[in-house]
């Protein structure tokens, strides 16, 4: 009879901390608007000859 009580116990106990492992991290990098391709190109620091050059855009990444 003491065997069930001892098991629930621990089944209890088990999910009831694990309750904080479950929940969802914050994430690590925070939410910024996009910005425009001309403004972000406006962002880049290159040495002398090199130039920056938009081949592809996806505003959803």
């Amino acid at each position: 009879m003491r065997r069930p009580i001892i098991y629930s116990s621990c089944l209890v106990f088990l999910i009831t901390t694990s309750i904080p492992w479950a929940q969802q991290a914050p994430p690590l990098v925070a939410p910024t608007e996009a910005l425009s391709p001309a403004d972000e190109m406006k962002g880049f620091k290159l040495p002398k000859g090199y130039v920056v050059q938009l081949v592809a855009s996806e505003p959803d990444i």
